[in-house]
Order: C-alpha cells, then structure tokens, then sequence
C-alpha cells in the first residue's frame, strides 16, 4: 500500500526556506547601505565643492550642473584630438570612403579680436597635443568582417584596389589645390601639418561658415570637439577695426568724423559672428520689430537668454582679449594642456607691417596704432566729450548685445577662476607671461613674417617659419623654449 504524500512535501524544504530568506535580508540591507553611502558621498563632494576649489574632480562632477556658470573641463584630449590621415575609416571597407568629421578643435576667428594671433595658438594646440597622443604611423585599413574570412588572395586584391583608389583621389585633390592657389609654400606647409602627428583642427568665420559646421557636427554628435573663440570690448574693437581696416590699409585720414562713420556702420558684430543661430541678422530684425512679442528683446533679461541660447552654451570656451594671460591659464587648466602650448608671438604689432593679403597682397602695409595713441585727429575739447558721449549712447544702443556677450562672458570667465582656485590659476598666469617674455625677447628678432621689420614682401620665405600666413610665426623658436623651460 503506497504511502499517501503530506501536504508539506510539495513546499521547500526549511534549509532553503532560512538561506533564501537570508539572501532577501542581506539584500535589502545592501541596497539601504549603499544608498547611504551615495548620500553621504554627495554631502562630501558639496564639501568639498565648497572647501577645495582646486580639486579637478569635483569641478567635473558638477559641471553639469553649473553648465550655465562656468566653462566646461576638456582634460581628456583624445576624445577631441584626432587625425584625419589615422584611420578615421578604418571601420568599413569603403570607396569613395565616407567624408571626414569636422574637426575636433574649431576656432573662430572673430577680426580684431587678436583673432591672427589666436590662429596660431589654434594650430600650436592641435600639433603639441597631437605629437603627445596620436600614433607614429597609419594603421592598415581593415574590412567589415575578420580578415581572416577572406582568403589571402582576395585580401590582396582588395587592399590592392583599395589603395589605387585612394592613390587616385589624393592625386585629384592635389590638381585642384594647385588650381586654387599658385603659393606652393601655402600648400607646402599645409601638408606638412596634415602628415604631421597634428590633431585635426580648423579656423573659420561667422555666419554661413559656422552654420555649415555645426550642420556637419550634428551628424557626427557622437565625436566630441572644442568650439571656442576670444571676444573684445566693442568700442575698443571697433577702433582697432577702423585703423586696421580703413586707415592702414586704405590710408583714409583718422578723423573724428571717419571713425563715427564707420562705427555707425557696424551693430552687435561681435555677436552676429559668434551665434549659432542660422541667421543672427534677420533675427534680430524679427524680434527687435516686435514680430514675436513673446520674445521681444527689449531689457537685459531677454538679451541675456538669447546669448545664453545662442553662443555662451554653444561653445565651449571664450576668452577675453583684455584679461589675455588669465583667458590663456584657464585654457590650460581645462584642456590639460602644457603652459608652452599657447605661447605665439603677436601677429600684428603697431609700427609693423600687415600683409594686406585679402585686399592688397604683396603689398606691405604699416600698421598704424589706433586711437589710443592719440593719433586721432581731435580738434577741440569738445569733439572729446562728443565722442565720449557717441560711445556711451548711440554706440551703446546700437550694439547692446555685443556688450552683454562681453560682460557675460567676462562674468563666466571669473566665475572659472573662482572654481579652478584663485591661486593655482595665479600660478599659471605667471607662468604664462614668464614664457610669452622669453618669447618675445629671444624669439621675435629672429621670427620671420610675410613682411619684414622694413616693409619687404617675404611670403614664401616666411611660411617655412610661420603656421599659417602671418599666425604662429617663430614658432621653430618657441618649440625651443619649450624644451629647454
């Protein structure tokens, strides 16, 4: 007679019954454990935030949130450095291969804003962090699947064909560069960056050029890069504009008059060429007319959240020219670059000469200072205070958003400072000028620019000394100072 099963049979037994019951206790006690210790890790890090300003980490971890106060840390260079000519197709087997991402270190080159000068800084950043991080040599292309499913025949052929293609594309290119430019040094020097271990970079202008560029960075969002720019005080950027511009270039007389003339003629450049927005001018126009009385732009406020939207958020640094050394540390201390990486000897210095090579090439202009000189023509007491008087009114009202961009930026840049460590971005900033005096006293006699000290046309001479035209000249100098600080 078989025996009849207990009820009981059909549940666990009690010794898995105590150890699952164990398990479900110590994991809820886990979970209570380490939701404390992220609590009492965030109350340290606002400790910390608070107490140690120089701890990099920190500033990191709360970056996102005080996105809108300060500029953002960049220390990893190989998220935004990379080369064009390392495999940046070597995922697929492509012919034509795919176009290129945009560069990873953009500057944009806002004029009289030390902006030739700032060029060279640009290029002296993508080719020391370059040489410091990108490989020796081109890596082989590789194909969509294992090498080892194609036969070594088929390889061959395949890299084989690839390589024609590629030789052939190199050579169309290298026709039509020599269509565009008859300056074999131009083309020279420029190849001589691209086969150099030189992180993929570019300057460019406002407007179309930088909407073209963020059109092409929307349908790579997944390669970081470095956007950044210098702005300057509008009234003083404005006068440089108009000796550079109309005096030196033109030989127009630097008369009260002349200059009004010409101020009048220029509103918010500064933001215009700075903005994200498709087309700053017509929306401005829009919103100035009152055509969208929601976003009227008729007190600071809505200034302020325009610039926000449209530059100050975009953009991943902007320096002041008028705080140059303090700009120039704070670059160092976010990107993680050595102090001799954004030293370059002036492009443009009163006195000098200037190329003139969009309007009068060959031909060597002096650079006449501007008017804080003197040199302007001010015949009575009452033409001062009637300039004076034209710069805090009518130029003022006519370019409010320039110098809200120019307090905020200056705001935003202090506010870095305060999170970096006063005294550690002190350091740098002593550092800083210690080496563009080195710069200056060993390096400027000998540099050699498209003109020389005389007025004498030396282009092809001076690109062999020079990065790009008259930007980062005297650089084979300062490369020496690096080594030997």
């Amino acid at each position: 007679m078989k025996r009849k099963r207990s009820s009981s049979s059909f549940l666990l037994p009690r010794r898995t019954l105590f150890l699952t019951t164990v398990t479900i206790i110590i994991l809820i006690l886990l979970h209570v454990h380490s939701s404390i210790i992220v609590f009492q890790f965030e109350k340290e890090e606002e400790r910390l935030l608070t107490t140690d300003r120089t701890t990099n980490k920190v500033v990191i971890q709360k970056q996102q949130r005080y996105s809108t106060i300060i500029w953002p840390f960049r220390t990893t260079a190989s998220e935004w450095c990379y080369s064009t000519i390392h495999g940046n197709h070597n995922n697929v087997f492509q012919y034509p291969p795919p176009p290129p991402p945009p560069p990873g270190l953009i500057f944009v080159k806002v004029p009289k804003t030390a902006s030739s000068t700032l060029v060279g800084i640009n290029i002296r950043i993508a080719k020391k962090v370059g040489e410091r991080i990108l490989p020796n040599s081109k890596p082989p292309p590789t194909f969509p699947v294992s090498a080892g499913s194609y036969s070594w025949l088929l390889r061959s052929i395949l890299l084989s064909f690839w390589n024609d293609q590629h030789q052939q594309q190199q050579q169309q290119q290298q026709q039509q560069q020599q269509q565009h430019t008859n300056n074999k040094a131009y083309w020279t020097r420029r190849e001589e960056l691209e086969a150099s271990r030189t992180c993929s970079h570019t300057r460019i202008h406002g407007g179309d050029a930088l909407l073209s560029l963020l059109l092409r960075r929307n349908r790579y969002s997944h390669t970081p890069q470095l956007l950044w720019s210098f702005v300057r005080d509008p009234a003083a950027r404005v006068q440089s504009a108009f000796y550079h511009f109309e005096v030196s270039r033109k030989g127009v007389t630097p008369t009260l008059g002349h200059l009004i003339s010409y101020a009048n003629g220029e509103s918010n450049f500064q933001y215009k060429y700075l903005s994200t927005h498709e087309d700053p001018q017509s929306f401005l126009e829009q919103h100035r007319d009152g055509h969208n009385e929601d976003a009227t732009i008729t007190n600071n406020n809505s200034a302020m959240i325009v610039i926000q939207d449209q530059i100050l958020q975009q953009y991943d640094f902007l320096g002041i020219v008028e705080r140059w050394q303090e700009s120039l540390a704070v670059m160092i201390l976010l990107w993680n670059l050595e102090d001799s990486d954004v030293i370059a000897l002036s492009s443009k210095v009163a006195g000098g000469f200037d190329d003139g090579r969009y309007q009068t090439p060959g031909n060597c202009k002096r650079i006449i200072a501007d008017a804080s000189s003197s040199s302007l023509t001010i015949q009575s007491q009452e033409d001062e205070e009637y300039l004076e008087s034209f710069w805090n009114t009518t130029f003022y009202a006519n370019n409010e958003l320039d110098y809200q961009l120019y307090q905020m930026a200056n705001d935003k840049l202090t506010k870095t400072i305060h999170a970096l460590g006063l005294k550690r971005v002190e350091q740098v900033v002593k550092q800083v000028k210690l080496l563009e005096a080195l710069a200056q006293e060993t390096c400027a006699p000998s540099a050699i620019f498209p003109c020389s000290s005389n007025g004498t046309w030396q282009y092809e001479e001076s690109q062999k000394n020079c990065y790009w035209h008259d930007s980062g000249c005297g650089y084979p100098c300062i490369d020496g100072l690096g080594h030997n600080q």
